[in-house]
């Protein structure tokens, strides 16, 4: 197969495999190299300029747009793919790379992979499908003390969700999860047609760095994520409504402050922390 085309010319490329975009793996390939340059400076942006080797995980490999650009990064990248017709794709197209040990690409489910990170911390990127993003930002948080932090491209509402503030339409449950453990910006807006095929939404990039010092502690998280799902079951309903069963934690809420009157989207990111450090405590 020929090598020298590559992704950017997705539909001579797909086209050289006998392929096309599948709607079922939420494949729109990004094509705008400003601002593929920008995600993986974002990403080598994320490791202690001290770190001599810098391994990166990506979702989702696609045509190789991204993962090229974290090459000339100079980081140690793993390519994670499920599509297996794109696999022969990514690696006919970084053959050298993968002789050189600079890449590595592996046929699986991001949702499933472990990370290949040793004595070493390292990023997650990746654009990732609408259909995995909260599954894929939770195993970001399960993975903290293995991470300095990700960056990934998701649709703009939901990239609105992980920045928001106490108060605002678009706090949730994910909003707290994300920043109990990470700094979260958005760095970048992109419109439709940076991809092929273009989308209907609008997408934005959002980065995660991992807290130092942190706010919650890494082993917590699991005990923290259950509790605030519960908060945010009935998000119109209030703290008393949905702790109704769990009078020790309205007692904890109570001891902190908050009124059991208030709904869950008022709450602050460090009273949940609170909240679960206290209930650590009992």
């Amino acid at each position: 197969m020929n090598a020298s085309i590559s992704w950017r010319q997705p539909q001579q490329l797909l086209k050289a495999y006998g392929l096309s975009p599948k709607k079922s793996f939420g494949q729109n390939f990004l094509m705008d190299e400003a601002h593929l340059a920008g995600i993986a400076q974002d990403v080598f942006d994320l490791f202690p300029q001290e770190q001599a080797t810098k391994p990166c995980v990506e979702y989702g490999g696609g045509l190789g747009a991204l993962t090229e650009n974290l090459l000339t990064e100079a980081l140690q990248v793993h390519c994670v793919e499920r599509d297996r017709d794109l696999v022969p794709v990514l690696n006919n197209y970084f053959a050298l790379a993968i002789r050189e040990n600079r890449l590595q690409v592996h046929e699986a489910d991001a949702a499933k992979f472990h990370l290949p990170f040793d004595d070493v911390q390292g990023v997650v990127c990746g654009n990732l499908p609408y259909h995995l993003t909260s599954t894929l930002l939770l195993k970001t948080c399960e993975e903290v003390a293995q991470l300095h932090g990700g960056v990934f491209l998701v649709q703009k509402e939901v990239a609105e969700r992980f920045v928001a503030q106490p108060g605002s339409k678009n706090y949730s449950a994910l909003s707290v999860w994300v920043q109990s453990l990470y700094e979260a910006t958005i760095t970048r807006h992109l419109p439709p047609g940076c991809f092929v095929p273009p989308p209907k939404v609008d997408s934005a990039v959002v980065k995660l760095r991992r807290r130092v010092p942190a706010l919650l502690q890494a082993h917590m998280f699991p005990q923290l994520k259950t509790l605030v799902k519960q908060a945010f079951g009935q998000r119109r309903k209030t703290l008393r409504n949905n702790f109704k069963k769990q009078v020790h934690v309205q007692a904890h809420l109570e001891a902190l402050g908050v009124s059991l009157g208030q709904r869950p989207e008022t709450v602050p990111v460090e009273t949940f922390v609170a909240l679960v450090n206290r209930m650590q405590e009992d």
